[in-house]
C-alpha cells in the first residue's frame, strides 16, 4: 500500500482494516476495503503510537519538538522541550477527542489496560487516563505517578510479574509482596542541612530508606541507606508498607548547617562625623553614642536580612562614626558586640561594651577622657557564637589645644615664624583681626605633623598688616592664640 507524504512513524493492524501514523505530517491513515483515506490529522506531527480501543475507536499519540504551554499539567522538567496529545478518535465518524496533553515534556511510549491508556514521558512520569466509552466528553480521570529518580521512560509494557518499566539503560519491574512509596525530591531551601529521621502516622511501614544529594536532578546521589543523618542540600525517602496501608501525615526532620559568620574591617572615620539612619528607616535599633545602661543579650532567629541598613554621614563637633563590614554565608540576621578600648601605656581598658544589629555606630567624644582609644568588634548570628574580633586603627580623642611658641617676628622685614606641636596635627595658623587676617603657610607645604612651623606668605601686601595675636587650630577643633610683643624678634 503506497500512502502519499514523507513517511510513516506508526502502524496498526485491526479487524476493520490497517491504521498508519505519519512521521512529520499527523496525518492518520485507515485503509479499509481496498480503500486508502484519512482519518484524522493528529495535533502533532508525529504519530508515535497507536492503540485499538473498544468502540471502533483509536488512540493516538502524537508528539512535537517544541513546547507547548497550553497543555494541561505541566511537567517538571527544565532540560525537557518537547509535547505531546493524547487524541481518540472514531474509526466510522473521524470525531476525534482530546484525553490528554503534556507540557514541557516529551510522551515516549503508551500501552493500554483494563479501559486505562497508560502513558509515559521522558520526565520519569506514569500518565494514567481513563478511556471508557461511557464518560463522552466529561473531563477523563487522571492519576499521575513517578519513578522518582527522574530517569526518562522510553517503553511499558504488562508482563506476569505486572508493569514493566524501560529508561536509561534500567529495567523496573515489581517486587512481589512489597508496596513502595516513594517521597518527592526534598529541598533544604537552597543550604547544606542535617536529615534527621521520619515521623509517620501509621503502623503499616515496615522499612524506610533514605538518600541524599547536592543535586535535585539527582546526580552524584548516594545510595540507598537505612540510616538517616545525611548532610546534603537534597534528600529523599522510601516506604515499604504492608497491604492496605494508609498514610495521612509525614515528618521529615531536617535542620540546616549553619556556615558562622566572620568580621571583615572596622573604620574609624574622621573626627567630628556622624552616621545617621537615613530618612524612611524604620530600623530603630540607632547604635550610637555610649549606651548608659546595659543592653540584654539580642536573641535572634535564623531568619535572612530583610533589607540594607542605610545611613548618611554628617559634619558634627563632638562626635566620630565607626562602620564595620562583617560576611556570613548564609546572609542570616547578624548582632554585633562593639567594645570601645582605651589604650594606656601598659595596659587596655575596656571603657564600653554593647549589642547592636547595625553595622555602625557614631561615639560622642565629647564626653571622652583625653587619650588613644579603639573599637573592636565581634559578629554572630542566630546560631553560631561569636566570631574573632576585629579592631579599628586607633584613634585619638583630643582635648588638648596646640601649643605654640614665636620664634621669629618683623613686619617690616616680612618675618613671622610660628612654632606649633599638638598631640594630632594642626590644621591651620591665621593672625590679625577678623577684618584683617591673613593665614600662615606651613615651611614644608603641608600641615601633616606634630610638630610645624609656619611663616607669613611672602607677599608685599603683608608690610601693611596690623598684627598682634595669632591663632592655631588643630584637627578637633581645639584652638590657642599667642600675642605677639610690638618689638620685632629674631
Amino acid at each position: 500500500i503506497k500512502v502519499p507524504g514523507h513517511s510513516l512513524r506508526s502502524v496498526l493492524a485491526t479487524k476493520d482494516g490497517v491504521v498508519a501514523g505519519g512521521l512529520t505530517d499527523g496525518r492518520i491513515w485507515l485503509w479499509e476495503r481496498e480503500q486508502l483515506k484519512v482519518v484524522h490529522v493528529a495535533a502533532k506531527p508525529e504519530v508515535r503510537k497507536l492503540i485499538a480501543l473498544a468502540g471502533k475507536r483509536i488512540a493516538a499519540l502524537s508528539v512535537a519538538n517544541e513546547s507547548d504551554d497550553a497543555g494541561d499539567l505541566p511537567e517538571p522538567t527544565p532540560s525537557s522541550s518537547g509535547s505531546g496529545v493524547v487524541e481518540v478518535v472514531s474509526i466510522s465518524t473521524s470525531i476525534a477527542q482530546t484525553f490528554w496533553m503534556s507540557s514541557g515534556s516529551t510522551p515516549m511510549d503508551m500501552i493500554e489496560r483494563e479501559n486505562e491508556l497508560w502513558v509515559a514521558t521522558d520526565a520519569g512520569r506514569i500518565h494514567q487516563i481513563d478511556a471508557s466509552t461511557d464518560l463522552g466528553d466529561a473531563r477523563r480521570r487522571h492519576r499521575r505517578s513517578a519513578i522518582g529518580d527522574g530517569r526518562p521512560i522510553e517503553a511499558l509494557a504488562f508482563g506476569r510479574e505486572g508493569l514493566l518499566v524501560y529508561g536509561g539503560g534500567i529495567v523496573r519491574k515489581p517486587i512481589q509482596g512489597k508496596h513502595i512509596y516513594r517521597s518527592p525530591v526534598l529541598d533544604a531551601g537552597g543550604q547544606v542541612a542535617h536529615w534527621g529521621n521520619l515521623r509517620v502516622d501509621s503502623q503499616a511501614v515496615t522499612a524506610v530508606r533514605w538518600r541524599f544529594g547536592q543535586s535535585p536532578i539527582l546526580r552524584g546521589w548516594s545510595d540507598w541507606t537505612s540510616r538517616p543523618g545525611g548532610m546534603a542540600r537534597h534528600a529523599q525517602f522510601e516506604f515499604e508498607l504492608k497491604d492496605s496501608a494508609s498514610i495521612q501525615h509525614i515528618q521529615q526532620f531536617v535542620r540546616a548547617v549553619n556556615r558562622a559568620p566572620n568580621m571583615l574591617s572596622v573604620l574609624a572615620l574622621e573626627t567630628n562625623t556622624r552616621l545617621e539612619a537615613k530618612p524612611g528607616d524604620l530600623n530603630f535599633d540607632k547604635g550610637v553614642t555610649l549606651p548608659d545602661d546595659e543592653l540584654e543579650d539580642y536573641q535572634i532567629g535564623r531568619i535572612p536580612k530583610r533589607s540594607s541598613e542605610r545611613a548618611r554621614l554628617t559634619r558634627q563637633k563632638g562626635y566620630r562614626a565607626l562602620t564595620w563590614q562583617a560576611n556570613d554565608p548564609d546572609d542570616d540576621a547578624l548582632v554585633f558586640r562593639v567594645k570601645l578600648v582605651r589604650l594606656n601605656q601598659d595596659r587596655e581598658e575596656v571603657i564600653k561594651s554593647w549589642q547592636q544589629t547595625l553595622h555602625y555606630t557614631t561615639v560622642s567624644t565629647a564626653v571622652l577622657p583625653h587619650g588613644t582609644y579603639r573599637l573592636d568588634v565581634a559578629v554572630r548570628d542566630g546560631q553560631s557564637s561569636w566570631s574573632a574580633e576585629r579592631s579599628s586603627r586607633s584613634f585619638l580623642n583630643d582635648h588638648r589645644p596646640p601649643r605654640i611658641s614665636l620664634v621669629e617676628f618683623n613686619l617690616a622685614k616680612r618675618r613671622l615664624q610660628l612654632r606649633v606641636e599638638d598631640d594630632d596635627h594642626t590644621v591651620a595658623v591665621s593672625c590679625g583681626s577678623r577684618e584683617n587676617r591673613v593665614e600662615l603657610i606651613p615651611l614644608d607645604g603641608v600641615a601633616d605633623g606634630a610638630v610645624e612651623q609656619f611663616s607669613l606668605p611672602q607677599r608685599e601686601w603683608v608690610q601693611g598688616l596690623v598684627i598682634r595675636r595669632c591663632e592655631a587650630v588643630d584637627a578637633s577643633g581645639n584652638r590657642v592664640g599667642i600675642d605677639l610683643d610690638s618689638t620685632p624678634r629674631r
